[in-house]
């Protein structure tokens, strides 16, 4: 547990921003997805490097326990966003990052390990908490993972951004990227755009 608050505290010296700070402390939580949902395709124990520099960015989704490292690779592989992650062996911490740069804080001492996508993957989508303008394509209240909302939105071409909520799976769909200059994170929302 120790290990875990360590490493939480490490995740706040990688925001550049208050914006981006309470996305590291308040990454998605998810521990009922299934290890593997989604389309990857290629093998994920060849699309990662290792290592135990820190990594940058917004955090994705993160899954607290039971996830173990090639569960941890898929999801980073089936997510369209993740370019990296970082894993907890003893107990299967796993949080999923749009970004792989390197922040130079050592983290294996603490019982981490960083993995960086090697494939040339780019993240389709940059996270902030200031809502979004436009119009609404369409609106789910409840019951859409993250990565199926990102998918609903890749598949409409007006679609330039998402309104999505992890507790409840809200997923709201906009021919609009404009900031509206509304912060909606502390609400439990969190806007993705194109």
């Amino acid at each position: 547990m120790a290990a875990i608050a360590a490493a939480g505290v490490g995740m706040m010296m990688i925001c550049c921003s208050s914006s981006m700070a309470s996305l590291a402390m308040g990454g998605e939580d998810d521990t009922k997805k299934d290890a593997g949902a989604g389309a990857g395709a290629k093998t994920p124990a060849a699309a990662y490097t290792e290592s135990c520099d820190d990594l940058d960015g917004g955090v994705n989704v993160r899954f607290n326990s039971d996830v173990d490292l090639d569960s941890c690779k898929q999801k980073c592989t089936d997510d369209l966003d993740c370019l990296g992650f970082v894993h907890g062996e003893a107990t299967g911490f796993c949080q999923l990052h749009d970004n792989k740069e390197p922040i130079g804080l050592d983290v294996c001492d603490k019982g981490f390990k960083m993995y960086r996508d090697t494939t040339g993957k780019t993240a389709t989508y940059s996270q902030s908490c200031d809502d979004i303008g436009g119009n609404v394509i369409e609106r789910i209240e409840s019951g859409e993972d993250l990565n199926s909302c990102k998918t609903k939105c890749n598949a409409d071409t007006s679609c330039k951004g998402i309104v999505h909520t992890e507790a409840t799976g809200f997923c709201q769909l906009h021919d609009n990227n404009d900031p509206l200059g509304v912060d909606v994170c502390s609400k439990g929302f969190k806007i993705f755009r194109k």
